[in-house]
């Protein structure tokens, strides 16, 4: 009988294993590729790519854990986010709408599973700037088919019906600010990678995301990418003369693109921002937000629970919608407890950017700032990319502390 040459299981066993990594990196960058564009790549009867990609990755994860993975110990804020799903999840007990709050509960306990997986799988300087060129060549996508789809319509009745050129159809608002926190990683990687395929990468999206985020005509995404160009300029501020000559013709191609292609119609619904603050109107968010604050206070503890908010305000509001503000609907959904567990999370990833480079630390800013203010507007909290951002934040003081410690043993990155 034939026996099995010494050695030939194991190193079997470690072929296998490392094809699971392989595999499990390749899908993994594929998904940090999907998520500038979770709301418009969709394919009938699967789902979205990105939820596609992530039950695929999940499954490579477990394998890939399974198999010995050392694992990074995870940063303090998952302790919090943890307790956040589980609340939300303890919330059906009270809920006022308890098929609405599973859901959201589901969902908060995906996005609490992505952040993790961006945590573990993010580990080196070169990771974490792969993830950010996948990121924009992600938004680049959409922004080109927001373009194109613009080029489709008719523009009298881009007029009459008030029609918002997003891609695939997907929610201008929420596309919209997906695209303009792009525009200045594009920026900070022209300044890490100044030459060849990435340099026509983010040039590019340097003149196309910001049309396409005004061609959606959400005024929220337009005052996220004012807030972003403001801090594209401190990001400039120690840059080289080819880079500054770089973005100073990029937004003058925006300038000139933006007066010949873009309709007179999507500028003047732009411009009126100022009558709808001035009017504390907000495209009639106002009153939903008042009714949410009355819910609020007959439950302030616990919540109306997780994804409840229209429910909840039904009997305050002649037609009830859900919060269109984060920060709000985590109040009200959530209550006091819910909302210290997530905010708390959000403040230990701003802390931690006190000890990351200034270049990384203005980029993330950045990215975070007008994200911030753009979810005043917009229900973000259930959403991958503000949970993808503020998880970089994490991944990249952990990375500054593990060069800081690096350096003091006079190690090199590997």
């Amino acid at each position: 009988m034939a026996t099995e040459a010494p050695g030939t299981s194991d190193a079997a066993a470690g072929g296998a294993e490392r094809a699971v990594r392989v595999a499990t990196r390749i899908v993994f960058l594929l998904f940090a590729g999907s998520i500038a564009a979770e709301y418009s790549l969709v394919l009938p009867g699967l789902g979205s790519i990105t939820r596609i990609l992530g039950a695929l990755l999940l499954m490579l994860v477990a394998v890939d854990v399974l198999g010995g993975r050392t694992l990074r110990r995870p940063h303090v804020a998952f302790a919090l986010l943890t307790a956040f799903v589980a609340w939300s999840l303890a919330s059906l007990v009270w809920s006022a709408e308890p098929a609405q709050t599973l859901g959201r509960a589901t969902t908060y306990a995906q996005l609490l599973v992505m952040s993790w997986i961006v945590w573990e799988y993010v580990r080196t300087e070169r990771d974490f700037a792969l993830v950010l060129q996948l990121f924009v060549l992600g938004a680049l996508f959409v922004a080109a088919v927001t373009i194109r789809e613009f080029n489709l319509i008719n523009l009298a009745g881009l007029v009459i019906t008030d029609l918002r050129v997003s891609a695939f159809g997907a929610n201008p608002n929420e596309l919209g600010l997906t695209m303009a926190i792009a525009v200045p990683v594009s920026l900070y990687l022209v300044r890490q990678e100044p030459r060849g395929l990435a340099l026509l990468i983010n040039g590019t999206y340097l003149v196309v995301g910001p049309v396409a985020v005004i061609l959606t005509a959400s005024r929220s995404a337009a005052v996220a990418l004012g807030i972003a160009f403001l801090a594209m300029l401190v990001m400039l501020r120690d840059a080289r003369a080819g880079t500054k000559v770089l973005v100073g013709t990029s937004l003058g191609a925006v300038g000139a693109i933006g007066l010949s292609l873009i309709p007179a119609y999507t500028w003047e619904r732009i411009a009126s921002i100022g009558a709808k603050l001035q009017r504390m109107d907000f495209n009639n968010r106002a009153a939903n937000w008042r009714a949410g604050l009355e819910a609020f206070a007959e439950q302030p503890f616990l919540g109306v629970g997780a994804g409840a908010f229209q429910g909840a305000s039904s009997h305050l509001i002649m037609v009830p919608r859900s919060s269109h503000s984060t920060w709000l609907g985590v109040l009200v959904e959530t209550g006091l407890v819910g909302a210290v567990l997530w905010f708390g999370a959000i403040a230990m990833a701003l802390l931690g950017l006190r000890h990351v480079t200034p270049s990384v630390r203005r980029l993330l800013l950045a990215m975070i700032v007008p994200m911030m203010v753009g979810m005043l507007v917009t229900g973000w909290d259930h959403r991958k990319v503000p949970w993808f951002v503020f998880t970089l934040a994490l991944v990249a003081a952990e990375l500054a502390r593990r060069a800081g410690a690096r350096a003091a043993r006079g190690v090199r990155e590997p």
